[in-house]
């Protein structure tokens, strides 16, 4: 509990299945995640897995995103798996070139990256798919998966070099929210299971496929057992 602050709140408009956000964050809890370096390195001791994205690092204060970093770094070290997902939202940094270094110092301690096509060529003007592959793997990723919406997938380790995984089509798409999010959980938890990652990549896209088919984040059938 954080004396005057409260939830972050956002509202997502649909145009035929895509999605914008309006946001409520200046009060939200979460912007206070590193303002206590030490209990922020205490809790994330020991973590099998963290992961975290863009918009974690885009509300936090300058000082904060350093904290963060720093101690997602000695968590690396320490042995957790660090997966990080670019997950751009431009209007909640403070200008371009902020943005650009900060995305850069979240994936310079991620094990795994997943970033989106789209948003790398928002990033970094005129990028290609095999630009952002180079700056990952510069950056110190032992994983990427370069997602580009209704396209490709492109994977990236050290011992497969770059393969592309065709996308698969879906009929209906009722709304994109979390078709990201729910790629990277799907990837992320085959991946630190011991899967391979196309079989990762697979998984991540059948989950994502089945979300964007559905209104909000989740999928029914899913928690009501019909798998």
């Amino acid at each position: 509990m954080i004396p005057d602050q409260t939830v972050g709140l956002y509202m997502i408009s649909l145009d035929q299945g895509e999605r914008s956000f309006s946001y409520w964050r200046s009060q939200s809890a979460a912007r206070c995640l590193a303002d206590d370096p030490v209990w922020l390195q205490a809790t994330l001791a020991g973590s099998g897995v963290i992961y975290f994205s863009g918009i974690t690092l885009a509300i936090l204060s300058s000082e904060g995103r350093a904290a963060l970093c720093a101690a997602l770094a000695e968590a690396r070290r320490q042995g957790t798996m660090i997966a990080f997902d670019t997950n751009l939202r431009p209007r909640l940094w403070e200008d371009h070139a902020t943005m650009q270094a900060g995305i850069m110092a979240g994936a310079a301690v991620a094990d795994i990256i997943l970033p989106s096509f789209d948003e790398e060529q928002i990033l970094f003007e005129g990028a290609t798919a095999s630009d952002t592959i180079a700056r990952y793997r510069a950056a110190g990723a032992h994983i990427i998966a370069l997602k580009d919406g209704a396209g490709d997938v492109q994977l990236w380790d050290e011992a497969g070099g770059v393969r592309v995984l065709p996308c698969r089509p879906v009929d209906h798409v009722v709304d994109s929210t979390a078709a990201g999010d729910s790629f990277g959980a799907a990837f992320v938890a085959n991946v630190a299971q011991g899967c391979a990652l196309e079989e990762a990549a697979l998984a991540a896209m059948q989950l994502a496929g089945q979300v964007i088919q559905y209104r909000g984040a989740l999928v029914p059938q899913i928690f009501e057992g019909e798998t």
